[in-house]
């Protein structure tokens, strides 16, 4: 039984790298007030996002992580401001 044993924990591991072959995920993205951004600067904007994502994996191996993905977005949700301009 001890021969065995030993045998078995002395096997090569077939791949030492590992990576699911299908992932599958979803998310959401919520932002209630706004930022600075690179060219300006945007007031008053709300976002809300809701989707889902798929990802295989191709090849893994010391070099290489290939793979592709996909995501669905089908909930995006957008506020922007209203301009009201009072002439008297």
């Amino acid at each position: 039984m001890t021969g065995a044993a030993t045998a078995w924990s002395q096997a090569p591991a077939e791949n030492p790298y590992y990576a699911r072959t299908n992932t599958f995920s979803i998310f959401s993205a919520y932002s209630g007030d706004s930022s600075h951004i690179l060219l300006g600067k945007a007031e008053n904007r709300m976002l809300l996002d809701f989707g889902a994502g798929y990802s295989r994996k191709l090849l893994l191996n010391r070099i290489v992580n290939w793979q592709y993905n996909g995501e669905l977005l089908p909930v995006a949700l957008e506020s922007d401001p209203h301009s009201h301009y009072v002439y008297n």
